[in-house]
């Protein structure tokens, strides 16, 4: 069950009587807990750790840092924030935050308006709540669930269930979060693979429906280059950096029967492509568990690797 927090200046009646509204109409479909100055704020999110702050107008005091903000203005004008999202009131104020921020949704709130009842009110808000929780999720997995995915995409490369150690799997796997690892591998281009692989190890997971989730402008889905060639495909992290799909289909490339490995390093290097090469090598061995007997150089782990990491890593990220 989500945990929010409500975060407002104990002087603003307005944000108080909209959170207590809030709180009684959304009842126990998640817990709601109030903050109303600094010391309070930073004594809830150390013991409670909730999932969400969500702030009310804008406090005058400093926030904890790294949590997933959720901003209504009332009204109010905003300082520099970042946040997953605005609620705004109105189709008018809607307008005006979209001069600034881009990710808005409209909730109407019932203490101004009869167009819209508490409850309605409630369930907004926690459509609202659960989308930035299917957000950037690669930054919430637990280590099972992160661990877990690079054994099935192994799995999935290799076409059976021997590439992988059984194990291993099902010690991590009931502590895994299917919902996040679904989300993470559907928008990485490789939700096919982790549905394979599970078909493969004979292990039943749950059913997952797409989800809406909140992502960075910058953001573009992988297109499928398999077939391609691997040259073609390292130019391709070159210019748009690394995506999961990517270096599944690289993974596969190395392992096909038809491969000549020795004329593919002759045309890295004249490309002078070997060195990013190695890198993205060493990418594959993290994140699909590529063995060096299928690497036709050795993988190198060096700055531009950790580059290569970092990309990956926020390809989501808000």
């Amino acid at each position: 069950m989500m945990r929010i927090l409500h975060v407002y200046d104990d002087s603003d009646i307005t944000s108080a009587h909209y959170v207590a509204m809030l709180t009684k109409a959304i009842g126990d479909r998640a817990e709601m807990f109030n903050a109303t100055n600094a010391k309070d704020c930073k004594a809830k999110c150390s013991e409670l750790h909730p999932d969400i702050l969500h702030l009310h107008a804008q406090p005058t005091f400093e926030l904890p840092p790294d949590y997933r903000l959720v901003v209504t203005p009332h009204g109010h004008e905003l300082g520099p924030i970042n946040a997953f999202v605005f609620i705004a009131r109105s189709q008018m104020e809607r307008n005006r935050l979209a001069e600034r921020f881009s990710r808005i949704e409209t909730v109407r709130n019932p203490l101004i308006t009869r167009t819209i009842t508490p409850e309605m009110c409630a369930t907004s808000m926690l459509a609202v709540y659960q989308r930035v929780m299917d957000s950037s999720v690669l930054e919430l997995m637990n280590s099972a669930t992160r661990q877990s995915l690079p054994i099935l995409l192994a799995a999935a490369i290799g076409g059976d269930r021997r590439w992988v150690d059984p194990n291993s799997l099902e010690s991590l796997l009931p502590q895994a979060n299917f919902r996040q690892l679904y989300i993470y591998a559907e928008h990485e281009g490789v939700l096919p693979h982790v549905e394979k692989a599970l078909r493969l190890l004979g292990i039943s997971a749950p059913s997952y429906e797409p989800v809406s989730c909140y992502m960075p402008s910058e953001f573009h889905q992988p297109k499928a280059l398999s077939g391609s060639g691997i040259v073609t495909m390292l130019e391709d992290i070159s210019q748009n950096g690394p995506s999961l799909l990517r270096l599944v289909e690289i993974a596969e490339a190395l392992r096909a029967d038809t491969l000549d490995e020795s004329e593919l390093l002759e045309r890295l290097e004249e490309e002078n492509l070997q060195p990013f090469f190695a890198s993205v090598l060493q990418l594959l061995a993290e994140q699909c568990l590529l063995t060096e007997g299928f690497m036709p150089c050795p993988p190198v782990n060096n700055r531009e690797t950790q580059e290569l990491r970092t990309l990956l890593f926020n390809r989501q990220k808000i």
